[in-house]
């Protein structure tokens, strides 16, 4: 009873709800920033030999947005339509990391011209969300903190789901000719 009051203190002081996912969300939203761009502006530039850190990530709402992504020795440009997520491996991470990293994010215009909207999370929410799952450890963050790794894993599959492909292609075809001329 006097861990859960101190827990109950500690949590209040803090305005972070716990078990609630609804609650959680809703903590989480307050904390973001909401902002429609105009076609071609900026959303945000990183560049990779830059020291300072990632700003945070962001999510498109409605639009499209072009990433800039640096993949060995040029600049690819990566679409992200409504829902994309733009930043997150850098946050799971804690560091930008080369040919995974998003460089810079650009609005891209629709039909009529206007550019997307998009919610900005500021990297002091992933500190706010690392500290309750790994310090305070409150179930309701560690799975949040769980589920962010298991999707920047599945984006990090999907970039290099080309090169595996062509690495294994190769290595079946040498393998292929090795038993054919063997």
């Amino acid at each position: 009873a006097v861990e859960e009051a101190e827990h109950t203190r500690h949590t209040a002081q803090h305005a972070i709800p716990q078990g609630d996912q609804p609650k959680v969300l809703d903590w989480i939203r307050h904390r973001c920033v909401l902002k429609v761009y105009g076609q071609g502006e900026c959303i945000w530039e990183h560049w990779t030999n830059d020291s300072s850190p990632m700003p945070g990530m962001f999510i498109v709402i409605n639009g499209v947005v072009r990433m800039m992504v640096q993949m060995e020795d040029r600049m690819v440009p990566m679409y992200l339509g409504s829902g994309g997520i733009g930043g997150l491996i850098s946050m799971v991470l804690e560091r930008t990391v080369p040919g995974v990293s998003m460089n810079a994010a650009y609005a891209e215009g629709n039909a009529f011209g206007k550019g997307p909207a998009v919610l900005h999370l500021p990297r002091e929410l992933f500190a706010a969300i690392r500290h309750f799952s790994r310090t305070e450890r409150l179930n309701t963050y560690q799975q949040l903190e769980l589920q962010m790794y298991r999707t920047a894993a599945g984006y990090i599959l999907d970039l290099l789901r080309g090169v595996v492909t062509t690495q294994m292609s190769a290595f079946i075809r040498g393998a292929l000719q090795s038993i054919v001329s063997g």
